[in-house]
């Protein structure tokens, strides 16, 4: 091991098989990598710095109808469509758009199982 290890570079085209088949055994999946963590010389992980864009919606859950929601929906992904191929979309369970985003043949969304955020104001 090198005084400088780990060691954080640029994603490289020969880096992806080795890369998503590594996350795939630790039943992880990549997203918009950015960067590869590497430790004597392998991959041990991935970054996606400011790769994936996000989404963070409120909408009123008494006055907001599943008509206004699917507008928005249609506006922020179309607006995503024209700079990315990826986008997240966090929703917690209480959400009554919960349901719908669970179901992956109607909302072409998959679940990436049960993840927290966290958010730091830097």
């Amino acid at each position: 091991m090198s005084l400088f290890d780990p060691r954080i570079r640029l994603v490289k085209e020969e880096d992806v098989a080795t890369m998503n088949e590594l996350a795939q055994a630790d039943k992880h999946v990549n997203l918009g990598v950015s960067h590869v963590i590497t430790k004597d010389n392998a991959i041990i992980g991935t970054l996606a710095v400011g790769t994936v864009p996000s989404v963070l919606v409120w909408m009123d859950t008494k006055r907001a109808h599943i008509r206004d929601t699917l507008a928005v929906l249609n506006f922020f992904e179309n607006t995503i469509a024209q700079r990315s191929k990826v986008m997240l979309l966090p929703c917690t369970t209480a959400s009554p758009f919960y349901k719908y985003l669970c179901d992956r043949e109607r909302s072409g969304y998959f679940n990436t199982g049960p993840t927290d955020m966290f958010v730091k104001f830097l």
